[in-house]
């Protein structure tokens, strides 16, 4: 009795199946991580931005609390006056004392935002320093003083008091992977606890 044993084998043509079937598996799993890995590092990105923007956002906040808007110096600069509030992009804080001046300006050919100490006379304490990471831009400072007069000078006793109040606005940008930037905006306003 002659058998003839058939081998189960595959055929060229369902190896070439079986191969560009895996092929596109392997495809849409690797550009499945890519999108993954990308977002992900889009959200850390947004997790760092958020961390450094609100870093920044209370340091000049506490520096506002403990010291008072230095009236004095936008006076000087002739930017005082109207009955609105007064808009900057510096903004002069001094100490309780009068002893030292901080002085917090934005650049907006460099878009840094920067931090100096001044004595009474003017004269630097300390040398102008960035207040954020290279990595992050800050397109737009805005430090909005209300009310635009010192409300410490020349008021009567009938006269309504307003309590200074600083309101600040900045915009910050940082590179992204899938988006070309992330952008974030935070406000806050804050009131002097200094009373004359």
């Amino acid at each position: 009795m002659n058998s003839s044993r058939t081998r189960a084998a595959f055929t060229l043509i369902e190896m070439i199946i079986a191969i560009t079937v895996f092929t596109i598996f392997i495809g849409f799993a690797i550009s499945t991580y890519l999108v993954f890995h990308r977002s992900n590092q889009d959200a850390l990105t947004q997790r760092s931005l958020l961390m450094e923007a609100e870093a920044l956002l209370n340091e000049i906040s506490d520096a506002a609390r403990e010291n008072r808007i230095d009236y004095v110096t936008y006076a000087d600069q002739n930017v005082l006056g109207g009955e609105g509030a007064l808009e900057v992009e510096t903004l002069y804080l001094v100490s309780p004392d009068g002893q030292e001046r901080t002085v917090y300006s934005w650049d907006a050919e460099q878009e840094a935002l920067s931090m100096q100490r001044l004595d009474a006379l003017g004269n630097a304490l300390t040398e102008a320093q960035v207040l954020h990471s290279e990595n992050l831009t800050v397109s737009d400072v805005n430090f909005r003083i209300f009310p635009s007069q010192n409300p410490y000078e020349n008021r009567s006793e009938d006269a309504l008091q307003y309590q200074p109040m600083v309101t600040f606005t900045l915009n910050f940008s940082m590179p992204g992977r899938m988006d070309e930037e992330i952008q974030l905006e935070l406000h806050t306003s804050v009131t002097s606890r200094f009373y004359q």
